[in-house]
């Protein structure tokens, strides 16, 4: 899944994004030659990938470029906002490629472990400035959907629960993080605004309830505050 900003507990090690805004759109590129020719299926309803599945991407994607920035409970973006960029690129067999030229992980080099079902279930980069790892951890529902992701940073873990709808779509995220003395949980509910003719949603909009309180083992939350989010998808696919 794609990252969560905002109210969301920073880490001491973030991944790089870019400034660039711009709407999502839907586009199409040519497959590489040496694609197998496959059957005509029905595909708005299906994860033709393990990646794909995780990534909520329905059809032949083959490059997803995600961007978030604050916005009005209005759903009104101020001009000049700062976008955060995450561009996750697939191949032929709809896989992830984390080195693509255009993959944002490619700077971090990242290492991939899958279950015997092809799912990821932890992504992990070595960070030389603090020569230790940091990680992200996945599990699954029923569906292939993403159940829960763990983030281990260098100082602080971020676990977030995902509930979905009758019809799969995502309904609710629920992240809790603690750190500095502090615990912090995050409530997001999502709306979608624009879908593609694959069924992806291309923009939505992502309301936080953010609360945090002091560590004492009281597990009460004293300061409370709602913040709102743009999302765009602009996705390529394969012909």
């Amino acid at each position: 899944m794609f990252a969560i900003v905002g109210c969301a507990l920073i880490m001491a090690c973030g991944q790089k994004s870019d400034s660039a805004q711009g709407n999502a759109d839907s586009t199409k590129v040519d497959a590489p030659a040496a694609e197998a020719v496959e059957e005509k299926v029905e595909e708005k309803s299906v994860y033709l990938s393990p990646d794909l599945a995780l990534n909520d991407l329905k059809g032949k994607v083959s490059k997803c470029i995600y961007k978030s920035t604050d916005c009005h409970e209005n759903g009104k973006v101020d001009d000049g906002s700062y976008w955060q960029t995450e561009v996750k690129v697939f191949d032929v067999d709809y896989m992830l490629q984390p080195n693509a030229k255009e993959a944002d992980w490619r700077l971090n080099d990242p290492r991939l472990k899958r279950n015997d079902k092809g799912q990821i279930v932890t992504v992990s980069w070595f960070v030389s400035d603090f020569g230790c790892d940091i990680s992200e951890e996945y599990t699954y529902n029923e569906n292939g959907s993403l159940k829960t992701k763990k983030n281990n940073g260098i100082e602080n873990a971020e676990e977030i629960v995902y509930t979905y709808k009758a019809d799969g779509s995502l309904e609710k995220s629920v992240s809790k993080a603690a750190g500095e003395g502090m615990i912090y949980r995050t409530t997001s509910t999502y709306r979608v605004l624009e879908s593609d003719e694959n069924g992806n949603w291309t923009r939505r909009m992502q309301t936080q309830l953010c609360e945090d309180g002091p560590d004492n083992g009281s597990g009460v939350y004293e300061n409370s505050a709602k913040l709102y989010l743009i999302e765009t998808r602009e996705i390529s696919y394969y012909k």
